[in-house]
């Protein structure tokens, strides 16, 4: 159990990506289709105008659709960790009242990320200096990443069908532990990032951006698909994790399997 502005910071990084071979052994098929899905929409970026993503709105709407065919894997993947329960197929049921309400509030943290694009884009439209630009950004972010988090209990909530499960409550069981809960997402990303990195730095010597253009975008469309397929149940898993050591705070409102 958490004590108050506490969470088991390294331990919840360490359960998190076990969590996540076990998701990749036990789902296997659901797996295969969600990395379908993420190839399909890297590649769609590839083909789509690069202006076309510098509006906000435009692409809001390209991660909600993307968001849209996520959510079975994600909810299911919830379920695996809090219940033990395997989803073996993939099923778009958006006629499910925890399906549209578990996409809705994904929605949520894309839009405070749009509205913080639309403010940078909107303070550049004004001519106001790059240093305000900057400015504007940065708070626009830090306020995204303060709602993302305090949220994040919210959506294992819903996956599981419990009641209580609020955006009030969210906040109220978050309570004290925002900048534990921040560590530990932190400590999660680094290895991505490290992979990331490692990835362009052993392609880079092959000089495949100007002599090989096109066998440099699948590589690139590749790295970035492989990343996204161990990010996106990666924050799933941590999200499930912190729900957990959230321990006697959540035992209330939550059903006592999701402990």
């Amino acid at each position: 159990m958490a004590e108050r502005g506490r969470l088991p910071i390294m331990r919840a990084v360490g359960m998190a990506y076990r969590d996540v071979v076990r998701v990749a052994r036990a789902m296997t098929r659901l797996v295969a289709v969600v990395l379908v899905i993420l190839l399909t929409f890297n590649l769609l970026e590839i083909v789509i105008p690069r202006s076309w993503f510098e509006l906000p709105l435009a692409e809001f709407v390209f991660g909600a659709a993307r968001g849209f065919l996520l959510t079975p894997f994600l909810i299911a993947v919830h379920r695996y960790i809090i219940l033990d329960e395997v989803t073996p197929h993939y099923i778009l049921a958006p006629q499910q009242k925890r399906f549209l309400r578990f996409f809705a509030w994904t929605l949520v943290p894309a839009l405070v990320l749009a509205a913080g694009s639309l403010i940078q884009y909107l303070l550049s439209a004004a001519g106001l200096p790059a240093r305000a630009v900057s400015l504007g950004a940065g708070v626009a972010l830090i306020v995204g990443v303060f709602v993302i988090l305090r949220l994040m209990i919210l959506f294992p909530a819903i996956a599981v069908d419990a009641p209580g499960a609020s955006a009030r409550n969210a906040f109220a069981d978050s309570k004290g532990f925002f900048w534990d809960m921040f560590f530990i997402c932190l400590l999660a990303v680094l290895p991505l990032v490290v992979l990331t990195m490692l990835l362009v730095v052993l392609e880079y010597p092959l000089e495949l951006r100007g002599s090989v253009p096109i066998l440099w975008t699948v590589l690139e469309v590749t790295d970035k698909t492989l990343v996204e397929l161990v990010a996106f149940p990666l924050y799933v898993a941590i999200a499930s994790r912190i729900f957990h050591a959230l321990g006697e705070r959540v035992l209330h409102r939550y059903p006592e399997r999701a402990v």
